[in-house]
């Protein structure tokens, strides 16, 4: 400790003296302390003096410093401003593009107050490279303090830079806009055929990554028709040939995105003609890259099967490359399986299996089965690989071998029994889960061609109570197959794995379905054996792994994390709002299942406005006086440390912070804004903000406590007074202490119990009436529940399904509201927002100049409820109609999502 403070004295001189080479060496050595994570913060305002100086090299350090330790300093960091400013007048481009670049990294509102002129001047500036970066820097700005962008009239200044000479000052100001647009109220700039051309032209002359913001830009247009489109796709093709996979990846998003309004498939295999080398060519990259490429083709497979048609052996695995290369590899090889190559691709999937890595081996021996299924002609020929992979008797090969063979008898139901014999031969090997559960499953379906059926059976039972849940209840399943097939040999076998599955087993699942076997065998057995023993729906060979609607939002997101890992970008970043293209196809109901209304009937009369009880007194909540003397008193150890508290709080800060999708990435946190229920006047010092979320399908108050006394205080606790919607919360609502000036976050589970539902005033009120604890005092407040918090997120209905819901609630109980002056009515973006609040898309159709859109919802109170909206582009109108057995909640739901409608 001593000789950190004797170095931190030594810099404060050095940076303090006249010497500037003592200075610069000084400043470098501060920095490397800040890389490395020194707290270097004390010496904030000798560092400070070193920013007047000519030498470039200086000046960025000392900028480097002051945008990680300015927010930690705000009061300080006012001084530095008027060097800034004048650093953003100097005659060095570089110093007038560092001076801007730095007060937008600096979050610190005092700074950004002084911020407007300079950027102002810099978008003007004379020199490109200034004008690139005070693009950026408006983006910065604008999520610091989007009102003081738009009304300083910022946005235009950046629309304007569109039509710049200079195709990096172009790009980065695409890259703005589009930041912009993610996280606007409503889209701040759309392509239109002004700037099209314009930005066509600045992407021929632009660097490699100007391409890449650019394709990514313009992948968002929606052409106006095909010949467009065509005329797109030649100008962006020439990029698929660039040396940057980034450039290359982001031409195919663009492509894939204009190629959806092209209907003639000749020119569409041309495309695939002319993609495919560039596609194959991401392969000679590094290893790092080969893996993202392979990740995003596999994407691009799925959608267009033909495109890579006779590329197969560039997919080969070769001995150097590193496993999950390999994997990916092997993934795309069994979806180009086909007739024409499938006797090579086996021999090559044959050679895989006999390697040393045993995760490979397994994933190798899983194509031969894949390929069996998905090419009928082949399947002889893929049996025959697997018998002689069994002869090798490796017994994770047996094993996965096991697993492929059951998948193929699934998929030709009574054809390959023949090789039953040898599987059997290989019990002993069998060790893991899904092994032992294909096994005994075949075993089970073919009893009847097993001579020894029972006996195999019978030695997998001996181990009954140790096994996995999944093999018992396939246990179960094959001993039930068995005794319909063998009566009098298994009766004695059935009776014991019945009694113990029903007695002694602690599995729910396992008791409940062996109640259903017996009770169904004692019932009618002749009925049991048609259902247990009936036949069963055959499994199909498919390249697609994913549901249309997510691969087209995956491929839409090429190249990025979202198609990397194969999931919707709403699992890695949170409160980000996403503009799609509009997509001017219509989902046609071929089926005929929703009819058109040909007449709607007049809006009924609005119902009285919903009366809240902000003044009323609370007099039914309990008293928290003896539950916080009881917590007070277990808090009183841990007031003795303080040190030892404020770790509690940064281990309790982390845990907040975890990745709440489990994804096992570092994901952006976005601070939800909550609203103020208890301000610090009124709570003796305490500040209490909230907010109700649902995550992990159930419901939480979110809540941040803020202490602004000068003591400790403890023995937090929660009440929810009877409420409409039964929410009762469960558990404390903070452990141990919150220090003077502290605030934590605390997360209160608040499941629903229909025996503290109460209406008030007998009316349904979105309003929670709160106690909260603290010490010895109680305080009182309210907040409002969302109605969206409530939607299950099982919620969503078939269209069948919903056809028959709609017609089973009687019309005279549909309402409907008409919900107008909305900023935005396209569907793509109303589809979006409901889904993310659990109200699920059913269909969509065109009527006149309508746009119908059918979503359902599901809430514990009210069950399930159906919506149509009737979308009225040109008067930015919805008509929203709403069908449910349960009234009680509609008025509430209209304004809901009336409100999501018109929020963002």
């Amino acid at each position: 400790m001593s000789q950190s403070r004797d170095e931190l004295h030594e810099l404060r001189l050095k940076l303090s003296g006249e010497n500037t080479s003592h200075q610069k060496e000084a400043v470098k050595q501060v920095v490397a302390y800040m890389t490395v994570g020194k707290d270097v913060s004390s010496l904030f305002t000798e560092v400070l003096k070193c920013m007047t100086t000519d030498d470039l090299e200086m000046k960025k350090l000392v900028y480097l410093y002051l945008m990680t330790y300015a927010k930690f300093k705000p009061d300080l960091s006012i001084l530095v401003v008027n060097s800034f400013i004048q650093d953003a007048k100097d005659e060095n481009p570089l110093v007038r593009a560092l001076s801007i670049r730095t007060m937008g990294s600096i979050r610190v509102e005092e700074v950004t107050e002084y911020l407007c002129q300079p950027l102002r001047r810099c978008l003007k500036d004379d020199d490109p490279y200034v004008r690139k970066t005070a693009a950026l820097c408006v983006a910065k700005l604008f999520e610091m303090d989007p009102e003081l962008i738009e009304s300083q009239g910022f946005i235009d200044d950046l629309l304007e830079l569109i039509t710049d000479s200079n195709s990096m000052v172009v790009s980065n100001a695409l890259a703005a806009l589009q930041e912009i647009n993610s996280v606007a109220s409503k889209p701040v700039f759309v392509i239109d055929k002004k700037n099209l051309s314009k930005i066509l032209n600045a992407m021929g002359e632009a660097n490699e990554w100007s391409q890449v913001f650019i394709l990514d830009t313009l992948s968002t247009y929606t052409p106006r028709n095909e010949r467009e489109a065509e005329s797109l796709i030649e100008r962006i093709i020439p990029r698929m040939s660039h040396k940057n996979a980034a450039v290359v990846l982001s031409s195919v998003r663009a492509i894939l995105q204009f190629m959806s309004n092209i209907e003639n498939k000749k020119v569409l295999e041309t495309y695939y003609r002319k993609m495919a080398p560039s596609l194959v060519s991401l392969l000679t990259n590094p290893p790092e890259v080969q893996y993202v490429a392979l990740k995003n083709i596999n994407l691009v497979v799925q959608k267009y099967p033909t495109i890579l048609k006779g590329s197969h052996k560039v997919f080969f695995c070769r001995y150097n490359d590193p496993t999950y290369v390999k994997m990916e590899k092997l993934e795309i090889l069994i979806m180009l399986a086909n007739e024409d190559n499938v006797e090579a691709l086996l021999k090559e999937f044959k050679v895989y299996a006999q390697e040393v890595d045993v995760a490979f081996v397994r994933k190798a021996v899983r194509a031969i089965g894949l390929a069996a299924i998905k090419i009928p002609s082949a399947t002889q020929r893929c049996i025959k690989h697997l018998l002689s992979l069994i002869k090798s008797q490796i017994h994770y090969v047996t094993q996965e071998v096991v697993v492929v063979v059951k998948d193929i008898f699934r998929k030709y139901p009574n054809k390959y029994e023949s090789i039953i014999g040898t599987l059997c031969n290989s019990l002993t090997t069998l060790d893991d889960i899904e092994s032992k559960s294909s096994m005994i499953w075949i075993i089970g379906q073919y009893a009847d061609r097993i001579e020894n059926s029972e006996e195999l059976l019978e030695s997998f039972l001996e181990t009954f109570d140790e096994e996995n849940p999944e093999v018992q209840l396939q246990l179960l399943t094959s001993t039930v197959k068995l005794f319909l097939h063998k009566p009098e040999d298994s009766q004695e076998l059935l009776q014991d794995v019945l009694s113990t599955a029903t007695q002694e087993s602690e599995n729910p699942d396992l008791r409940e379905r062996a109640y259903i076997y017996w009770r169904m065998l004692s019932t009618d057995p002749d009925v049991a054996k048609e259902i247990i023993l009936g036949e069963k729906p055959l499994i199909e060979g498919t390249n697609r792994k994913y549901h249309i609607d997510l691969l087209e939002t995956l491929l839409f997101n090429i190249p990025s994390l979202s198609s990397v890992f194969h999931k919707p970008p709403e699992n890695f970043v949170t409160n980000i709002k996403v503009f799609l293209r509009e997509d001017e196809e219509i989902e046609n109901d071929e089926e005929g299942i929703l009819q058109v209304e040909e007449q709607r009937e007049k809006e009924e009369e609005k119902q009285q406005e919903e009366t809240t009880t902000t003044n009323q007194t609370i007099g039914s909540l309990i008293d928290f006086n003896s539950e916080s003397k009881q917590q007070q008193n277990q808090n009183t150890q841990q007031q003795k440390s303080t040190h030892v508290v404020q770790s509690q709080d940064i281990r309790q800060n982390k845990n907040n912070n975890q990745d709440e999708y489990g994804m096992g990435l570092s994901q952006m946190n976005v601070d939800i804004p909550k609203k103020l229920i208890l301000d610090a006047e009124k709570g003796e010092g305490l500040e209490i903000k909230g907010i109700f979320q649902r995550r992990e399908n159930s419901i939480f108050y979110e809540l941040s406590l803020t202490n602004k006394t000068q003591a400790p205080i403890g023995g937090f606790a929660c009440v929810f007074n009877a409420n409409s919607f039964g929410l009762k919360p469960n558990g404390w609502l903070l452990d141990g202490v919150l220090m003077p000036m502290q605030t934590r976050g605390s997360s209160l589970p608040c499941p629903i119990e229909t025996s503290h539902i109460k209406h008030q005033n007998n009316q349904i009120s979105n309003i929670v009436q709160i106690a909260i604890g603290k010490d010895s005092q109680v305080y009182y407040c309210q907040d409002e529940v969302p109605f969206h918090v409530l939607c299950t997120e099982d919620g969503k209905l078939g269209r069948s399904e919903f056809l028959k819901a709609w017609k089973d609630i009687p019309d005279e109980v549909e309402s409907l509201k008409e919900i107008t002056d909305l900023t935005e009515s396209n569907s793509n973006i109303v589809k979006l927002k409901l889904e993310n609040k659990n109200i699920f898309f059913v269909a969509k159709r065109k009527a006149d100049e309508l746009e119908i859109m059918y979503f359902s919802l599901k809430t514990e109170m009210a069950g399930f409820v159906l919506l149509e909206l009737a979308i009225d582009p040109n008067s930015n109108s919805i008509q929203l109609a709403t069908r449910t057995n349960n009234t009680d909640f509609v008025e509430m739901l209209e304004l809901e999502i009336e409100k999501i409608l018109k929020e963002y």
